[in-house]
This record gives C-alpha cells, structure tokens and sequence, in this order.
C-alpha cells in the first residue's frame, strides 16, 4: 500500500515530496499524481522573504523596490531585511524533480487520478471549484524579449489601478533580463476577470510603453481571494490554494507553502498526527474584511492600498502581504482609510 499520495503537482505537493525524499529511508512509498506533471512552462512564482533568497534557484530575480500607484499618486517603496523574488515554475519543478527521483521510494507520475487514491495519507491539491471563490484574482501575463531601460531591482508590484466593471485592475511588470520582462494585468472582483480583455490590456501596457520584440510565453490563471467551507469533496487533507494556504488577500503562498511542507515532512517521518492547515485567525479575519470591499466597495480599493503603502515601511507592508502578525497587522490597519474597515467591521458585528 502507497503510504503517502499527493494528488497535485503544484507548489505544497512538490515541497512536500522533496522535504519527505530528504529522509533515507521512509516508511512506505510517497507517489505524487499530476496529469501535466512536466509542464511547468506556465507559471511564475512571486514571493516576499526576509531571507536570502536570490541564489534558491538559476534565474531567480532579487528586486529591492516596489511600486503601488493609481492615477496621478505614485509610492515606492524599499525592503531593507524584506525583498522581492521572482522564479520561474520549469526552475522549481526542475529542482524538485531532481530531489524526488534519486529517492527509491518517491516517483512522479504523469497521470490524472479521478477517484481518491488509496493510500494512508492522501493530500489533495486539485483546483478548488468556482463556486467556493470568495473572490477572483483572474490575470493574464506575458513573458516579452525586447530591449528595455527599466531598473532591473524595481517591481512594479500594482500600477494604474483603477476600478471597471465592479472590480480593480492593475497591471504588475517585473523586469527578468536586460532583453526580457513579465507583464501581467490583474483583476480582483466578486466574478471571475475576463481573460481575453485581461490579454489585452498586457498587450496595450506593451504598445503604450514603446516596447518592441517577442512574446515568449503566456500564463493566466483565477486565483481564489478566501474559499467558502468545502462540502466534503476534498480526498484527504486539501493542501495548496485548495486547502487555504494562499492569502486571501493578495495570493501569496509560496513561502507559506514551503514552510508547510518542512514541518509536516517531520510530523509524517516521525509519526505525529497530521491535520488540515488553519490560517491564524487574525491573517483570516483581515483579509475577510477586504474580501467584502473587494466584493461591494471596490472603488475604495486603490486608496487603501496606496495609504497602506504611503504609511508604512516597505518592510512591514511586505511582511504584513505574506503573513500577518499582530505588530505589522495593527500598522497597517492603523494607516489604511478607516471608514472601508469600519464599515465592514459594523457589518460583521450585526450579522452575528
């Protein structure tokens, strides 16, 4: 019998699987199932650290700076302990691929599973379905090779935001190389963002930047912005965006994600029962909170994140987007605009 099956090759299942193929001998055989196991060519992995990260894989991008603007306001802000980083999915499957496969008892297989495995431990990262989307992060993003003068350690992390179609838009331009960039538009909504109209404002963002060249590759995706409870569909224990381990309000969960599967790694080899992931329960109700303008008060959108921006240092305002602690969680409250969060607090207060 399998001992452990991850159905899922993303992010939690791969880091799962290395961190367990790290110990020499296990106590039976740890298969992950994923039916396009080898195409990673689609995604990019963002992510804030307070450690030094630029060397984690080949390629990987290092950037000091990031910009939150809207209309005529622009603020910039620097990391001084926190950065950004940037890495492509093909580097990180590759380097798991490579810590996997040397194990006896670990494999990947390329196949679709469409009934729960047997197995002692099963974890489930399938997609979550639409319909338990809080909210939508939907975006479309363009890999470009082209000759280009943007400072290679600045993110442009949400510019031009502005509100339509009873959402925010922004787009988010991360420079790769000298000769390439990432371009994505991002939409947050209450209904999943148009991908075609997504497409094009990339390509405008191209056109009104004077940028000529090649599309390498694309990426789009709908990310979940918080998940209604499951109706019992979940094979095992959902991981991934499936089991709440993205934020819910910005989508990160990369370094959530790896710091996961490193403890869940030594609870499995030494025998520790094992449970679902929680978020804390602060990091769940403020972003709860944000769910709901993201859902009825979109317009005050661009403000609040351009105030967070404005009043707090770019170190607090990173580590507040990965993870939030009481400290960075009360700064940043304290410098949004109070009558969004009021609002929504009244509101919570009344529905109980």
């Amino acid at each position: 019998m399998v001992w452990i099956h991850i159905v899922g090759g993303g992010v939690a299942g791969l880091s799962l699987a290395s961190e367990l193929s790290k110990h020499p001998i296990l106590p039976g055989t740890v298969v992950v199932s994923d039916p396009n196991i080898n195409a990673r060519d689609d995604r990019t992995y963002s992510f804030w650290s307070d450690r030094d990260c630029s060397n984690f894989l080949p390629g990987t991008s290092q950037y000091s700076k990031w910009v939150v603007s809207a209309k005529n306001r622009s603020v910039t802000q620097t990391g001084t302990n926190w950065h950004y980083y940037r890495i492509s999915g093909r580097a990180f499957f590759e380097k798991c691929k490579k810590v996997i496969e040397r194990h006896p008892q670990c494999f990947l297989n390329n196949e679709a599973v469409v009934s729960k495995p047997s197995a002692k431990y099963v974890f489930d990262s399938r997609p979550p379905a639409p319909d338990r989307f809080r909210a939508y992060q939907s975006f479309v993003g363009i890999e470009f090779k082209c000759e280009h003068n943007f400072a290679m350690d600045i993110a442009l992390l949400m510019t031009n935001m502005r509100t339509e179609d009873s959402g925010l838009y922004f787009e988010y331009m991360l420079p790769i190389t000298d000769t390439s960039l990432l371009i994505e538009s991002t939409y947050f909504g209450a209904m999943p963002g148009d991908m075609k109209n997504l497409e094009k404002n990339s390509l405008e963002w191209i056109k009104n930047n004077n940028l000529t060249g090649q599309v390498i590759r694309k990426e789009q995706a709908h990310i979940p912005m918080g998940l209604r409870p499951s109706t019992n569909d979940d094979w095992g224990i959902p991981i991934g965006a499936r089991g709440g381990m993205t934020r819910a309000s910005s989508g990160y969960g990369f370094m959530n994600m790896r710091s996961w599967a490193k403890i869940t790694a030594k609870k499995l080899t030494s025998g520790q029962p094992i449970t679902r992931y929680r978020p804390p329960l602060l990091e769940t109700w403020m972003d709860l909170q944000l769910i709901k303008i993201i859902q009825k008060k979109p317009q005050h959108l661009p403000k609040i994140f351009l105030d967070m921006a404005q009043k707090t240092k770019g170190d607090d305002f990173a580590s507040f987007l990965t993870k939030a602690r009481p400290l960075n969680a009360l700064q940043v409250i304290t410098s949004a605009p109070a009558k969004p969060f009021l609002k929504s607090i009244i509101q919570m207060i009344q529905e109980k």
